[in-house]
């Protein structure tokens, strides 16, 4: 009961409780001191070497053709707690390539690139798995390789032609060792397509193979360098279509659509081009023809017709007849004296060479027969006349008072003399 009581006592009162607070403070450091600062193992494998100065061993007519080992193992023996934050994959080792001035084997030193915030103070004991790495220096060719392009494609339409591919450049440079490049037959792109509607136009990866076709190994290529990457291709799609020829009658003189009839010659053509090209190309426009401008009932034109540039004419035809043809229409000339001119030059009088001149007047026959001299006006205007001399001038006919559809065809001439008022 006695040492109950002093027990309880003991463990009631504030010093025990400052005491036991000491005691677990203590055993807590112990137990932190002892886990910061004991030291450990860190193994970093894998550790990847990069090369320093390759430029200048390239200048130098030099690259690496192998490297042993690929990659080094570093081990450290560092604090527990540094381990612990220490990234593993920001590790690399630096070899400098500036002192390589011969072909063969060397063996160069290297420098360890730490991460940040470790040092050479972060640690106890380096150890690396090599103390130098191994380098076979070749001779550095340069060859050019020819391109081809292996291309297979389908389109959705028989309208639709597949065109040469197109590819550029036609020929990369390749450098590596002699050993290498004497394997590369050609460098090949592959374009396969199903279902291509529309030029294809790419720049696409290529691979390099022997003269037997087959696909050179990746790891034989490590040692190559090339003038491309890529290659541009072009496959061309083209569409062929069928256009019609149209033309636009210019109706005067008793013409119209309703007397008027036509027929061109061919009346299509063939065309091919780029699908967008061609989705808004639906027809030949030709020149239109003034129907006032020949005096045949049956007349037969012929008219050149051009296409845009980035189509192509699968037909050949460049010229197209028109054979026009007016129905239920008379011709007659009438003789006029009638002649006055406009626009005649300041300070200059006019003095007529042609007395009378003949009109052809195209109608309906019962419009005709109501025309007399006296209906017809021939006006001829100077207005780019503008200085004295004998000239001839298309005239413009006018036939007045006559209620029906009729008019003057062919071309009127007036000969005149534009004489100065001081002469």
């Amino acid at each position: 009961m006695m040492f109950r009581k002093v027990l309880n006592g003991i463990f009631s009162s504030r010093v025990f409780y400052i005491l036991f607070s000491l005691l677990i403070a203590f055993a807590v450091w112990l137990f932190v001191e002892y886990n910061e600062n004991t030291t450990v193992p860190l193994e970093i494998p894998n550790v990847h070497i990069r090369f320093k100065n390759t430029e200048l061993l390239a200048d130098r007519g030099f690259l690496i053709s192998s490297v042993s080992p690929q990659t080094i193992t570093l081990t450290y023996d560092l604090p527990r707690a540094t381990a612990a934050v220490i990234s593993r994959e920001t590790f690399e080792v630096e070899v400098d390539l500036q002192e390589i001035r011969q072909i063969g084997i060397t063996q160069l030193k290297f420098n360890v690139i730490y991460p940040n915030g470790f040092n050479d103070s972060s640690y106890i004991r380096e150890i690396k798995s090599v103390e130098l790495i191994s380098l076979f220096v070749d001779r550095l060719t340069t060859v050019p390789v020819p391109v081809r392009v292996d291309f297979s494609v389908e389109t959705p339409s028989e309208d639709l032609l597949v065109d040469p591919v197109i590819f550029e450049p036609q020929s990369i440079s390749v450098s590596g060792p002699e050993e290498v490049l004497s394997k590369i037959g050609h460098a090949r792109v592959a374009v396969h397509r199903e279902m291509l509607s529309s030029t294809l136009s790419e720049y696409m990866s290529f691979v390099l193979v022997d003269e037997d076709g087959e696909v050179l190994d990746e790891d034989l290529l490590e040692s190559v360098s090339f003038s491309h990457e890529e290659i541009h291709v072009t496959v061309p799609i083209r569409q062929m279509k069928t256009v019609p020829l149209v033309i636009d009658l210019v109706h005067g003189a008793g013409s119209s659509n309703r007397n008027t009839q036509y027929n061109i010659t061919p009346s299509s053509v063939v065309v091919s081009g780029d699908p967008e090209a061609l989705r808004d190309f639906d027809r030949i426009v030709l020149p239109p023809i003034d129907m006032t401008s020949f005096d045949q009932m049956v007349t037969t034109v012929v008219q050149t017709f051009s296409i845009p540039p980035q189509i192509r004419n699968e037909s050949g035809e460049t010229e197209a007849q028109i054979r026009i043809e007016i129905m239920g229409l008379g011709i007659r000339d009438y003789p006029t004296s009638n002649i006055s001119w406009v626009n005649a030059p300041a300070g200059y009088r006019v003095e007529l060479t042609s007395r009378s001149v003949d009109v052809m007047v195209r109608g309906r026959r019962e419009f005709l027969d109501q025309i007399t001299e006296m209906n017809i006006r021939v006006v001829a205007d100077l207005r780019d006349k503008q200085t004295g001399g004998s000239y001839r001038v298309n005239a413009t006919v006018y036939i007045d008072g006559i209620d029906g559809d009729v008019g003057a065809i062919g071309t009127v001439i007036v000969s005149l003399r534009i004489i100065s008022e001081e002469s």
